[in-house]
């Protein structure tokens, strides 16, 4: 059940005071306790609210790293305003860029480590003449899909994938004013063991995922079997918001796929009579439009299956992204190390340090740092023991040790009478 449910009643208008009661009536049959909320006029206290509510988002100000705490709780005190009051509150607009404006700034760990990228991830795009348009480029996010007046088939198709354990990030899902009123974008996934997998008679070498967001409905060809149907799956809630497609294999042979949270489980016979997908391990993907004269766009955020780490939705700002670029910078010009790497390393480690606890395995230098900090540590400790050893040898000023010296001086008593004994010789 959830948690919550919104239930919109066109052309009725209430005067207060009002009451509205909810009634719950499970399959059974059976019925809930009344729940009965009364509604009543309250001016005064909508314009306190509402003026404090305009404070709260006037004070977020120019927006950077760290302005979520403020707009968390400019956001949350707005929400909980009065259906009055949130009319009262004339710069909700600037909430709503603050918000956007805030979560540019952020890129998800998700994407930053398997962002999708037209060179990496798609083999290319195949489609009919006179089937409409299609156009996909690199974005700061990933790759944007564009549809005008497309129809089924025209897909964008990805490279070689694992289904087991497929994950697919998707966003900016907006259908263009061309649709009209009456249409939804309509998607379809195709699976495939060969590069472009299609689903069209007689070439059929695909099985077929179709999510109509008109409906909230994933179907399966073949056999036009229901997999989901949920209203999280609608044009309204995956609108302009982030949404994962996952797959994971199940011991019978089935395949549980999740879309937006919501799951469902694709039968092992849809694999056992499909047409080139013999190999699930060897998946090729295609992403197509499968609607008539469809006009939309979504991007493809992140793709990876379970041999790349799952990063979850965590966000790292652009702005750390860029400080750990330099430190990693940093630590590579420290390069081989001698006595006068001191001052590097202890710049790139103040760096290093300063990085908070849950940024620090993106730096790929780490190890690197830690190995020159060893290096210059040994060295050190070679540089101590030799001036050790010459304080002990009596701190002859010329290095030369006592031994030395008295060789030296036998040395030259010998050259001295050698050269005496060649004279007496001579006379």
């Amino acid at each position: 059940m959830p948690l919550s449910k919104t239930v919109k009643i066109d052309g009725y208008k209430a005067s207060k005071p009002y009451s509205v009661t909810v009634t719950a009536v499970d399959s059974y049959g059976n019925e809930s306790k009344p729940l009965t909320k009364i509604y009543v006029e309250t001016p005064d206290e909508d314009e306190r609210n509402a003026a404090r509510v305009t404070g709260l988002i006037d004070a977020i100000g120019t927006v950077t790293e760290e302005s979520g705490g403020a707009i968390t709780n400019a956001r949350a005190a707005y929400e909980a305003l009065s259906y009055d009051a949130k009319k009262l509150v004339n710069n909700h607009g600037v909430l709503l860029s603050a918000i956007n404006d805030y979560d540019k700034l952020f890129i998800t760990f998700e994407q930053y480590f398997n962002i999708a990228r037209t060179g990496r991830t798609v083999v290319g795009q195949n489609y009919w003449a006179g089937t409409g348009e299609m156009q996909y480029s690199n974005t700061e996010k990933g790759i944007m899909i564009n549809y005008s007046h497309a129809m089924p088939n025209v897909r964008m198709g990805l490279k070689r994938f694992d289904l087991d354990g497929l994950h697919l990030k998707f966003d900016s899902l907006e259908k263009s004013p061309e649709m009209g009123a009456k249409y939804y974008p309509a998607i379809g996934i195709l699976l495939g063991g060969t590069e472009h997998p299609i689903y069209t008679e007689p070439q059929k070498t695909s099985i077929l995922l179709f999510l109509d967001t008109s409906t909230g409905r994933l179907e399966g060809h073949p056999g036009f079997k229901q997999i989901i149907s949920d209203p999280a799956l609608r044009y309204e809630n995956l609108k302009n918001r982030e949404w994962d497609i996952k797959f994971e294999k199940a011991e019978s042979g089935d395949f549980v796929i999740e879309i937006a949270g919501k799951k469902g489980l694709i039968d092992k016979s849809f694999f056992d009579g499909s047409f080139t997908l013999t190999d699930t391990t060897k998946t090729y993907l295609s992403i197509s439009c499968w609607i008539d004269d469809g006009s939309f766009s979504l991007r493809l955020m992140s793709a990876h299956d379970a041999s790349s780490t799952c990063y979850g939705d965590d966000k790292v700002s652009f702005k750390q992204i860029e400080e750990i670029k330099q430190l990693d910078k940093e630590i590579g010009e420290i390069g081989k190390v001698t006595a006068d790497s001191k001052a590097a390393i202890e710049s790139a480690e103040a760096r290093y340090n300063a990085v908070p606890e849950r940024y620090k395995f993106m730096v790929t230098g780490a190890n690197l740092l830690k190995e020159a900090r060893e290096e210059y540590d040994r060295l050190s400790a070679v540089g101590s023991d030799g001036q050790a050893s010459s304080a002990k040898s009596g701190g002859c000023k010329g290095g030369i040790s006592g031994a030395e010296s008295a060789m030296l001086i036998i040395m030259i008593l010998s050259a001295v009478s050698v050269t005496s004994l060649k004279k007496l010789k001579r006379r």
